[in-house]
């Protein structure tokens, strides 16, 4: 019986890059293979897909979570750290306007004495020679105040938060006010499902 997992990477990467050229070139066995393993990451797809419905209703029964968020201008961060007395060394900006994307932003942050935990390297995998050569918080803070006069969204906005005021303190920075909402109040519901797929099936409708 013609099996795919006993060469699993070639054919992951076959699927990837599949097109008429290849097609003509492969054998029966290799084009059932290529044919079973996208049978199988349709059916994977469409399980998960019942199952971010399912927590749909979930959140929908519930008396105390909004489904639907009317935040049509906001700012989405998500902070990196270096250290576990959380010192940022990378932050990413979306910039959100009527419910449209209108700017991008991401800084690699130099930490105080470019130092790094460990720990924090396996979470993002950002090392010090990345950091080494670039700003530090203070000095790309006037490049990036502004955008927290606007509503604030993330993923996890009680760390991210706490983010930005480390280090608002560390370099004498005047915290800013800031309005939150937080993703992360909807994880129980997807528990079983990884942020990348629930961005793949386009959830953060949620926020509109």
């Amino acid at each position: 019986m013609i099996d795919y997992h006993d060469d699993y990477t070639f054919y992951y990467e076959l699927c990837k890059c599949l097109n008429k050229e290849i097609v003509q070139e492969l054998s029966i066995d290799d084009l059932m293979c290529v044919a079973l393993m996208q049978k199988d990451r349709i059916d994977m797809l469409i399980s998960q897909k019942e199952a971010i419905n399912k927590s749909l209703n979930s959140l929908k029964r519930s008396s105390n979570i909004p489904l639907y968020i009317n935040i049509p201008d906001f700012v989405a961060i998500d902070f990196e750290t270096a250290t576990l007395d959380r010192m940022a060394c990378a932050l990413g900006i979306v910039v959100v306007k009527d419910y449209k994307i209108t700017q991008e932003f991401y800084y690699l942050i130099q930490p105080p004495g470019n130092d790094y935990d460990q720990n924090c390297i396996k979470v993002h995998g950002l090392l010090p020679a990345n950091t080494e050569q670039e700003p530090t918080f203070d000095q790309i803070w006037p490049n990036i105040k502004h955008h927290f006069n606007m509503k604030i969204v993330a993923h996890n906005a009680a760390f991210d938060v706490d983010v930005l005021r480390t280090n608002c303190r560390y370099y004498k920075i005047e915290e800013p006010e800031i309005s939150t909402y937080c993703f992360a109040i909807y994880t129980k519901y997807f528990c079983y499902i990884s942020l990348r797929e629930i961005c793949f099936f386009k959830l953060m409708y949620l926020l509109k």
